[in-house]
């Protein structure tokens, strides 16, 4: 019985070069071998896989210490399964990316968490790597060096602007081996400062930082994690819009004269218009103070731009 069913599952699942199988319920029979794509799963209890997507990937997994990674050959599942068997990975020589194969070790990721294993055995002769999994959950699988942390991954990160301070927020898949983060901006996504850093982060994957600065048009942010070693890994870099800053824009009237005082970047262009919408003034000004003469007392809006941003404001002279 056990042999039948695995010639039908070497017929219809191994088929060399797949991009991706799906699978409606797959069940798994204790001790015999299932192969697909040189993926090896032999378990060793009685296994439903349902509703389940397997796709190969032939990229490595980034890993720390920097410039390490995994061989070039994953596994990916779209939902996670529970596993007790033997996961085994036959491998060829031109994927093993810098790994030497004799250190080679199965990893596993749960979600978002990479773990490598430390008892895998390999055989070079038949280029295979196997673990013995004890109620494993994963949705990948690769193989890498004995010793190497596959990357802590960002799940989310978003910041948004408040009324006093730009609020960051982000979740992480893991947080184990983190020293802390710094939390950095830039105005042109080239040049970085640093807005503060979370120490110790431990406890929790969710975490949060207000950057009470708002003297900005636009800013982007990264979060930069630390481990104890100095290795760095970013996250995605967000935008931040701010229509009201570079105007901080102070209006003071003089008899029949009007001066704008501009105190973050510079306008380009000041335009002042009455409540009927009908263009009154336009000057390219390019400084940091302008007098707009001629107005009666009355209500108008100014607009400007300021690094390419056009800001609009309601004034009572």
């Amino acid at each position: 019985m056990r042999s039948i069913l695995y010639i039908i599952c070497c017929l219809l699942l191994s088929v060399s070069g797949f991009g991706q199988v799906g699978a409606g319920t797959l069940f798994l029979q204790n001790g015999v071998i299932f192969t697909m794509d040189s993926l090896v799963l032999i378990p060793s209890t009685n296994t439903n896989i349902t509703g389940n997507v397997l796709t190969k990937d032939y990229t490595s997994v980034p890993g720390w210490p920097a410039g390490s990674q995994s061989i070039q050959r994953k596994y990916l599942l779209n939902l996670p399964i529970n596993y007790t068997g033997e996961v085994g990975i036959i491998y060829s020589d031109d994927e093993l990316a810098g790994n030497p194969e004799a250190s080679l070790q199965i990893a596993f990721r749960n979600g978002t968490t990479w773990t490598t294993t430390a008892t895998s055995t390999v055989n070079p002769t038949t280029n295979y790597v196997s673990f013995q999994a004890t109620g494993v959950t994963f949705d990948q699988v690769t193989a890498t060096t004995a010793g190497i942390t596959l990357p802590i991954t960002y799940n989310s990160f978003s910041a948004s602007l408040k009324d006093q301070y730009v609020q960051l927020n982000w979740q992480m898949g893991e947080v184990d081996d983190l020293d802390k983060f710094e939390i950095e901006y830039s105005h042109d996504g080239r040049s970085w400062s640093t807005a503060g850093s979370i120490a110790n982060p431990t406890g929790t994957m969710d975490f949060s930082f207000r950057h009470n600065d708002l003297n900005f048009t636009t800013r982007h942010y990264r979060i930069v994690s630390l481990d104890f070693n100095g290795h760095r890994v970013y996250s995605r870099i967000v935008t931040v819009f701010n229509s009201s800053a570079g105007s901080s824009m102070r209006v003071v009237r003089s008899g029949s004269s009007t001066m704008l005082y501009f105190n973050g970047p510079a306008p380009s262009i000041v335009q002042v218009y009455d409540m009927k919408g009908q263009l009154l003034l336009s000057s390219n000004v390019k400084q940091q103070q302008t007098e707009l003469s001629g107005l009666i007392p009355g209500t108008y809006v100014i607009h400007y731009v300021v690094e390419g941003q056009r800001i609009s404001r309601k004034v009572q002279l």
